[in-house]
């Protein structure tokens, strides 16, 4: 079980046990053209742990000393950082927030900084509710608020699933404000930001409204696909820079600019030239140099000469792969397989693209093989859930696996 701590002194047994229910900035973006500042914001450092006695002790004394991400994995520090514009005098009396981490990590500690106090619920799956409140005395702007400390496996994000409330000024003159805040990233993938700390302004992440396309063709030929994306940097400042990079020789992209201001468009060509029939993925990734990276999956469908076989039945998994089995799109169910070669505990959730835990998906045997497990597009509570983009993610013998569906009605 994770502590988390106070910095003097250490939450007490009671209060742990009351916790069940206890980069660059990327901010919620505002209106395009919008040219305001926000009343608050949270900012994210990330780097390697400090020894807990020393979770709330910094230097830091503005965002330019911030790094928002890291490659480390492991035990890896989340520090997180609250900064007040319009009324800087008026301090910072609590924050309310539902976070979101990867399944794959693991809370392993944590503190209330400036004499803060509050609860983190980090059972079961996102969102994990955080409450947190500090006494009505001045503090540096910024201020180190939270830390919380991870065992990173993988690539992975720690966000907010929602824009936080948070309260300013002593009552009974103290009031609500709805702060911008983005997230702090750790581990190596194919997506990843690499920015320096922002205050108000996106630097042209590439905002994909989907993260996998599907293609077919005969053996041969080349069949063609277009994906749309927006990327501006704040008060209206277009993105140009990018580059496209493929996993795989047989695929390949380019970006053209879309009639729309802010928008691009993927071109994506798969060429089915010396492949045999069956389905391929490759991971084209968009990356605006030493800046930031966003990938999407290309699936590949190459049917025989007679369009022998239906598009996407997937080969058999590789070992480690978490494929899928049938259509996507579609209604349900989804059925996935994967190949461990040793026997281990299988964990499986679903979840929604807010990073929202739907459901958990179970098997019965964890002994090495090939295995399969199947949802029927319904939430833990047998309902049918609504349309659009669910990701599976797969932690099993060490290793996380992930697979992403649309579902449709």
């Amino acid at each position: 079980m994770p502590t988390l701590r106070t910095c003097a002194p250490v939450l007490s047994r009671s209060l742990i046990a009351s916790l069940v229910t206890v980069s660059m900035l990327l901010v919620f973006p505002p209106p395009a053209g919008a040219n305001v500042l926000p009343d608050a914001v949270i900012y994210f450092n990330v780097k390697a742990p400090d020894s807990p006695d020393y979770y709330c002790q910094t230097t830091i004394t503005d965002c330019g000393y911030m790094n928002p991400s890291t490659t480390l994995q492991g035990p890896v520090e989340f520090q997180m950082f609250i900064e007040t514009y319009y009324h800087p005098s008026d301090p910072v009396t609590e924050w309310s927030v539902d976070l979101t981490w990867p399944d794959a990590w693991t809370l392993i500690g944590g503190a209330f900084c400036r004499d803060g106090e509050g609860s983190l619920d980090y059972w079961g799956g996102n969102p994990h509710h955080l409450d947190v409140s500090w006494p009505c005395v001045q503090r540096p702007n910024p201020f180190l608020a939270l830390t919380l400390v991870f065992d990173v496996e993988g690539y992975g994000q720690l966000s907010f699933a929602q824009s936080p409330n948070m309260t300013l000024g002593c009552p009974p003159n103290n009031y609500t404000v709805r702060p911008v805040g983005g997230f702090g990233e750790a581990g190596a993938g194919c997506n990843y930001t690499n920015q320096r700390c922002v205050k108000f302004w996106y630097e042209c992440l590439p905002g994909f409204s989907q993260t996998q396309i599907q293609l077919t063709a005969p053996e041969g030929e080349t069949a063609h696909g277009q994906l749309q994306f927006e990327a501006w940097r704040y008060f209206d400042q277009e993105c140009y820079g990018f580059v496209v990079h493929s996993s795989e020789p047989w695929a390949t992209g380019y970006l053209v600019h879309a009639d729309t201001q802010f928008m691009w468009n993927l071109e994506m060509d798969a060429n089915a030239t010396g492949l045999s029939p069956g389905d391929y993925q490759c991971d084209m990734q968009v990356e605006l140099p030493g800046t930031d990276a966003r990938c999407v999956d290309l699936m590949f469908h190459v049917s025989g000469p007679a369009g022998v076989g239906p598009p996407f039945s997937n080969m058999a998994a590789k070992p480690y792969e978490l494929r899928l089995v049938g259509s996507n799109p579609s209604s349900g169910p989804f059925v996935f397989t994967y190949e461990d070669p040793a026997s281990a505990p299988v964990r499986c959730g679903i979840f929604a693209a807010s990073g929202r835990k739907v459901a958990a998906l179970t098997e019965a045997a964890a002994r090495g093989g090939l295995h399969t497990l199947v949802w029927n597009a319904t939430d833990a509570s047998g309902r049918h859930v609504a349309p659009g983009l669910y990701i599976i993610r797969l932690s099993h013998n060490g290793r996380v696996r992930s697979s992403r569906v649309v579902v449709v009605r």
